[in-house]
């Protein structure tokens, strides 16, 4: 999977970090936003599904709203697809 594909589908399974005025606390959230974007990386390159990819989603970047996360996400990814990008 080409780097910037790699960039696009992560960025569709991990929300943006929303910014905030307290800098310890943004400092912790982008820290934590950067771990789960290595995460992701480490389980593309183990080839795994869209299913798997959910239950680790699940259970480790904790996605309260599972059934709405799914929802958006396949739409995201069958957007990608479709346009080719």
């Amino acid at each position: 999977m080409s780097v910037l594909l790699q960039r696009k589908v992560a960025n569709i399974y991990i929300p943006p970090v929303d910014v905030m005025e307290d800098r310890e606390a943004m400092n912790q959230l982008l820290a934590f936003h950067v771990e789960q974007k290595n995460f992701f990386a480490a389980l593309v390159e183990d080839d795994i599904c869209h299913e798997d990819v959910l239950e680790y989603v699940e259970t480790y970047i904790g996605t309260r709203d599972m059934d709405n996360y799914i929802e958006v996400t396949e739409q995201q990814l069958d957007q990608l697809i479709r346009c080719g990008c």
